[in-house]
């Protein structure tokens, strides 16, 4: 099971890396981000067990994408940009309990496709080394600022298969201020060594972005099945000038078979030209 936690932290690290996006006066082509991460993992009630993982990623849109009066962190996803990135991170693994010391890797390669016409988007994202698994999404903007998933992936890894529904919108609230919210729901299974589990997940986000170089947010999930557990988090970003920003998350993740807590905290930095 400890593998099956260590690429669910990859996944969580990488999805929380490429949402503290942020920054250019008017338009911006890419991004380069440096991400650090540290995770106190549980195992059947014992204490000991914890990763650290540090991290670089790039992404390159195919067009210019326009930040006039949008929030730098979601300035791409109001745009409908096509994108297409890369990242890379190296995670050292240590157990107190069992005096295990291992270091995995992962690379992930990816890419996003829009037709702006007809709201079509398309996500693709392979993870090669240790990691070694994909992910298909499709769905529709349902409107300009609001969109729709259906998301599949798989782990070779550790054996686990997940298939979700996600909703992500992003809509003006009071003066330059906008609200964020996305909901997600997954059923995922695994069949590794000995363990053969299916379990459902539930979680929603909620974002306030009090300026668009600013913004703060709130999560929270529910899982229940083979795997019992319930989730929460805080994140935020903050723009330092029109080329740098910086952020941060922290996420708890209550497994009740582990009797314990799964505890992660990133730290992201930013460049955007």
């Amino acid at each position: 099971m400890m593998k099956t936690k260590w690429t669910r932290n990859i996944a969580w690290i990488t999805a929380s890396a490429l949402g503290f996006v942020g920054i250019q006066a008017q338009a911006y082509q890419y991004e380069i981000g440096v991400l650090y991460g540290h995770a106190d993992l549980p195992l059947s009630g014992l204490t000991g067990a914890e990763s650290d993982t540090l991290g670089i990623g790039g992404d390159f849109y195919l067009t210019p994408v326009d930040v006039t009066n949008r929030p730098r962190g979601e300035a791409a996803f109001l745009a409908q940009a096509t994108s297409f990135g890369v990242s890379y991170l190296s995670t050292d693994f240590e157990d107190d309990f069992t005096g295990l010391d291992e270091d995995e890797s992962a690379l992930v390669v990816g890419g996003r496709y829009v037709d702006v016409g007809s709201g079509l988007v398309l996500e693709a994202d392979i993870f090669a080394a240790d990691a070694d698994g994909y992910r298909i999404a499709g769905g529709m903007y349902i409107s300009d600022d609001s969109q729709v998933l259906l998301s599949w992936a798989s782990d070779d890894e550790s054996q686990v298969d997940e298939l979700g529904v996600g909703f992500k919108s992003v809509t003006p609230y009071i003066g330059d201020s906008f609200l964020g919210l996305e909901a997600d729901i997954s059923r995922s299974s695994i069949d590794s060594d000995g363990v053969d589990a299916d379990w459902t997940t539930i979680s929603a986000d909620g974002t306030y972005f009090v300026t668009p170089l600013a913004s703060f947010g709130v999560g929270l999930g529910f899982g229940s099945g083979d795997i019992d557990s319930t989730e929460y988090r805080v994140f935020g970003e903050l723009f330092l000038n029109d080329n740098v920003g910086v952020g941060a998350s922290y996420e708890v993740v209550d497994y009740d078979e582990f009797d314990g807590e799964e505890k992660t905290w990133l730290l992201t930095a930013f460049l955007r030209q």
